[in-house]
């Protein structure tokens, strides 16, 4: 049995921190280790403000295409968190060989895929309606977090996608442990102020 080895990158945490020339240059060097590539695009419709996403799949040539996969989902974008539908490119028979394996235990039901395709057939309204409305909403509630962070005194990584945020909460911690960790998810669980 072949041993591959492969980096899994997720690309919406970083969506706008990996311009054209970096992803070209993360994916040379990292071809150099025959490294098996899987860029996780899962955010890469709901990025907002003057951010522009950057796919693998927009680079003119890649070092090595036969190990360089892409993966996008639905769940996101689309704000479809029970519908489990993603997408996988990739240019490597052996790959699709085994993920098509999996896929007759693993696909999607007819009438599910029939939804998705009647809905993406509206071009239109998702490029003219949706999107629009999805990226302004998504900025406004992480603003609302963001300033609801910076009030208490935690700083977060600033980031133009998706819905989440990387908070710093290391000064409500007792200690630098995970056990004070728990503890201060069970206050706040709890509706306490952390002391």
């Amino acid at each position: 049995m072949a041993v591959v080895k492969f980096i899994y990158i997720y690309i919406y945490i970083y969506a706008n921190r990996f311009p054209l020339h970096m992803l070209t240059c993360l994916c040379f060097s990292l071809y150099r280790y025959e490294l098996h590539v899987i860029m996780d695009e899962i955010y890469m419709l709901s990025v907002y403000g003057d951010v522009t996403f950057t796919s693998v799949l927009s680079l003119e040539s890649l070092p090595d295409p036969e190990r360089t996969h892409f993966m996008w989902g639905f769940s996101k974008d689309f704000g479809m968190s029970g519908i489990r539908v993603g997408i996988l490119y990739t240019r490597n028979h052996e790959i699709q060989k085994a993920v098509n394996q999996l896929a007759v235990f693993h696909s999607c039901p007819g009438p599910v895929q029939h939804v998705l395709s009647q809905f993406l057939k509206d071009r239109d309204w998702m490029d003219n309606v949706f999107f629009p409305t999805n990226k302004k909403r998504l900025k406004e509630a992480q603003n609302l977090l963001v300033d609801g962070l910076a009030d208490i005194g935690v700083p977060v990584l600033k980031s133009s996608g998706g819905l989440y945020v990387w908070a710093d909460f290391r000064k409500f911690l007792k200690s630098q442990t995970f056990e004070a960790e728990l503890e201060l998810w069970q206050k706040l669980l709890d509706k306490k102020t952390p002391d």
